[in-house]
């Protein structure tokens, strides 16, 4: 049997009718409504999109108990065939069925191990070597042994297939390094610009701006963040792991607080996470590197996937919240 493929949640339009495969995101509890027992989900795509899914049943208690055991049966991440209708819910798509056939939970096997997760579009190992160049070219004796601290062997084997998030931007293997690579080559042509920027301190906090997902972010048949990255979020997590790199390595001031503050500040306001927003040149520098190749990146996915998908010049991006030039 050919293994079955995914269905991209974005593609989808109300009044389509969809057969295909998803993974759950999230799980509810079985719920009522006026006729009887319902089983709903949160299921998602390669891409981090979601889609609410809701399975109408009937009532009476053994109605319940079918419902009740198909949902104590799909456990964390699994995946689902679907067999369904797309209807559009208070301005959200939903997906619709009314017989416990429609879904059915699928074995390893059934399809494709690499599903739910978006291939590298870039190789790894060269992506290694240049970071590895990069963080050679930094010459401040009291900024090398941070770096070494944090980019150990270890860890660049992990920092260099990682990915960069859940849903937005670089959200693949190997985006973590892909999008690091694009702030620091940005960084470095703004130090070409000004310079009057400390250019090692600025890298550094370029290489070092993100480390934290790869603790907020875990691969399992998708990419996720777990209850800890959640909880803590990446912004957090590079900040205490910065700080146990600047311990160990001796760090003086001011330079200590220089680069912390480059960790808490590069998402840039407030509202968006930074406890604190930039303070010096190097950190508006570095959060506007970070903006640039996030927003850049995304916009050009969207056009990439939508662009085929229709006639019009403009399409809406949910997660850019704006309307995209498509031409």
């Amino acid at each position: 049997m050919e293994p079955l493929l995914p269905i991209k949640i974005l593609s989808l339009r109300p009044g389509q009718q969809v057969s295909g495969i998803f993974a759950v995101k999230i799980r509810k509890s079985l719920g009522t409504y006026t006729k009887g027992y319902r089983l709903d989900l949160i299921l998602t795509d390669s891409t981090g999109a979601s889609i609410a899914f809701t399975l109408w049943g009937g009532q009476g208690d053994d109605v319940r108990a079918k419902l009740q055991s198909l949902l104590n049966s799909i456990t964390e991440d699994a995946v689902l065939h679907i067999t369904g209708a797309v209807d559009d819910y208070n301005g959200e798509l939903c997906i619709s069925a009314n017989s416990i056939d429609s879904l059915r939970i699928l074995r390893e096997g059934e399809f494709p191990p690499d599903a739910f997760i978006q291939p590298a579009r870039r190789d790894p190992q060269q992506m290694r070597q240049e970071l590895s160049a990069i963080i050679s070219s930094v010459a401040s004796p009291h900024l090398k042994p941070i770096l070494s601290h944090v980019f150990t062997p270890q860890f660049m084997d992990k920092f260099i297939v990682h990915p960069a998030a859940v849903q937005h931007h670089h959200n693949r293997i190997g985006g973590l390094a892909e999008h690091t690579i694009e702030v620091v080559r940005i960084c470095e042509e703004l130090c070409r610009i000004y310079p009057k920027l400390d250019r090692d301190l600025l890298i550094t906090g370029a290489l070092l701006h993100d480390i934290g997902k790869v603790r907020e972010i875990t691969v399992t048949k998708r990419i996720k963040a777990d209850s800890q990255g959640q909880l803590v979020g990446h912004l957090a997590h590079t900040t205490l792991m910065l700080s146990e790199a600047l311990a160990a390595s001796g760090t003086p001031e001011p330079l200590r607080s220089k680069l912390l503050h480059l960790s808490l500040s590069h998402h840039g306001r407030n509202d968006y996470g930074s406890p604190k927003e930039p303070m010096f040149p190097e950190a508006v520098a570095l959060h506007y590197a970070d903006e640039t190749s996030a927003m850049v990146a995304e916009m050009l996915d969207f056009i990439e996937e939508h662009k085929p998908t229709t006639l019009e010049d403009t399409m809406y991006s949910r997660t850019l919240r704006r309307n995209i030039y498509l031409r």
